[in-house]
């Protein structure tokens, strides 16, 4: 068996149809896990879309209504939760890339990872590379997935302390649900 390997593709070393393709991917993957977990039957009652960090992960809005900003303050070199959430029963979450927000950049470290503690690794990612490039996002090698009713814990490492609502760290990620359960379904 083959070791899962986890790194991040800075987003200027890939061409417009390989981030197109990390995309894609990110679907299918989605798709896949929602057709084996029987989440519909059809899978035109799916809606595939990008999370809403408030919604989904009921992240608390910060004054100005930013999103993806860190609510706690960071300590140099400690571990900091940065969310934990429970999936809905009849949904799919796929971590496909991140992005650094804030200047200066606080965070060396970012571990997905599944379960009531952050023992459960699911990928981690070193992404101080990302600082010295003019788009500071990172495509992940490969999509990470966490299904329904698990529960989805970003921990991160602060290289510097900063105080609560100042830091930005984003994910690109994509959610797959019943239609209607957030969005609607198109009308005909």
């Amino acid at each position: 068996m083959a070791a899962t390997t986890s790194y991040l593709i800075p987003a200027g070393d890939l061409s417009l149809d390989e981030r197109r393709s990390m995309r894609q991917n990110a679907d299918a993957k989605l798709l896949s896990a929602a057709t084996k977990l029987k989440i519909r039957d059809n899978p035109d009652d799916l809606c595939i879309r990008d999370v809403l960090p408030f919604t989904d992960f009921a992240l608390a809005p910060a004054a100005n209504n930013e999103e993806w900003l860190m609510a706690g303050p960071g300590v140099n070199g400690t571990d900091l939760q940065y969310f934990a959430s429970q999936l809905a029963v009849e949904r799919c979450v796929v971590f496909f890339g991140l992005w650094l927000g804030s200047v200066p950049y606080g965070v060396t470290r970012v571990r997905l990872t599944q379960g009531a503690t952050s023992a459960q690794i699911r990928s981690a990612y070193q992404v101080e590379k990302l600082e010295p490039r003019l788009e500071p996002f990172g495509y992940f090698n490969e999509g990470v997935i966490f299904i329904r009713q698990e529960v989805v814990r970003i921990m991160v490492m602060p290289k510097a302390a900063f105080a609560a609502n100042t830091l930005r760290l984003g994910f690109e990620a994509r959610t797959i649900e019943p239609i209607g359960l957030v969005i609607s379904g198109p009308s005909i």
